[in-house]
């Protein structure tokens, strides 16, 4: 008779064998449908993707670049007093214009000119001195040393007046050149040292332009060359005329320093501004050009995007002039190419376009 122990393990055995036997057509029917559709969503078919395009056309192009610069006046000159003393005349308004020659500060000299009065008088003698020893040289009354000691006297006495006009010159100060009077910095009757400023003087007419232009567009851009330029708060643009040049390169910024005139700007123009330079370089009448945004970088330089029987093929490309939209394609592409715009960045190699718009 078994015993529980025995059927227990018996029935174990029984079960088993049942699961075994059901499960066995499934294994041997290898894996269902279901389980087999994730390998083919894996195999996706190509995507058609809607892009932006132009057609490739020969154009006139232009090369220009723009650099800060700053204007500057024609002339400007701090008036400084040359010789301590007060102010007895201040003539300079401020704001107003002056002719060159014109007084604007005289200082007190009464000390000088009562010293030209005394070396006028002295010259005077001396000359009548010379006149009498001229008369007895020529009768032999006296030597010729006492002839030449007159003539020195003489001599000595004209110097004394040029020195003394010299530093009364100095008591005036006159206008430099045709220009306007800035601020004053002193009042008639104040006393002032030799450097001390009393006002600026400046000349507006014509204005002067200065910047710099990077070492490689150096050879470029010389006297004669045309620029144009705009300051803040005028919505205008004026033009300039290159007139010099630094002789080298600066080591520091690597750019070469120049100067341009400006006879058309107008009162709205002040020298210190901020000026917004443009150079033009040159221009290309017969270039071919796209869109900046077709060009993407590629291992072997630069490349762009060819719609070919409705497929995207990359074209690499040799490019040029670059300006604010496009860039000039000087090798790679033939007019009447069509050339990706935009959705660039979502295109491989021989995936299907669909051109939603054509550019110009």
């Amino acid at each position: 008779m078994a015993t529980p122990n025995k059927k227990r393990m018996l029935l174990i055995i029984v079960i088993s064998a049942v699961v075994a036997l059901l499960a066995l057509p499934k294994l041997l029917s290898g894996p269902s449908k279901d389980n087999a559709q994730p390998k083919q969503k894996g195999q996706q078919p190509s995507q058609l993707v809607n892009v932006g395009a132009v057609i490739v056309q020969v154009k006139p192009l232009s090369e220009n670049i723009s650099v800060p610069g700053s204007v500057l006046a024609n002339e400007q000159v701090e008036l400084k007093a040359e010789a301590p003393g007060r102010i007895v005349k201040l003539a300079l308004k401020e704001g107003t214009e002056a002719q060159k020659g014109d007084l604007l500060v005289k200082i007190n000299d009464a000390d000088l000119q009562a010293q030209l009065e005394k070396a006028t008088a002295s010259f005077r003698l001396a000359q009548d001195r010379g006149t009498r020893q001229k008369t007895l040289l020529a009768k032999e009354l006296i030597s010729k040393e006492d002839y030449d000691v007159a003539v020195k006297e003489l001599a000595a006495g004209q110097a004394d007046i040029d020195l003394t006009r010299a530093q009364i010159d100095k008591t005036e100060i006159r206008a430099p050149f045709d220009g306007r009077v800035g601020l004053k910095f002193v009042s008639e009757g104040a006393y002032v040292s030799a450097g001390d400023k009393i006002a600026d003087f400046v000349s507006v007419r014509p204005l002067k332009i200065e910047f710099s232009v990077p070492e490689r567009y150096a050879g470029r851009v010389g006297q004669g060359s045309k620029i144009t330029f705009s300051v803040q708060g005028s919505q205008d643009r004026f033009n300039a005329t290159v007139f010099a040049c630094q002789p080298g390169i600066d080591e520091a910024t690597r750019s070469l320093r120049m100067r341009a005139l400006c006879r058309e700007a107008t009162g709205n123009v002040y020298p210190g501004a901020f000026a917004n330079v443009g150079i033009s370089l040159g221009s290309n009448p017969q270039a071919i050009a796209v869109p900046t945004e077709s060009v993407v970088p590629d291992i072997k330089g630069q490349k762009v995007y060819c719609v070919k029987s409705g497929k995207a093929v990359p074209q690499t490309v040799q490019t040029g002039v670059r300006t604010e939209t496009l860039i000039e394609i000087i090798s790679g592409l033939t007019p009447g190419d069509t050339v990706v715009t935009s959705g660039v960045l979502m295109l491989r190699p021989g995936m299907a376009v669909d051109i939603k718009k054509i550019g110009q």
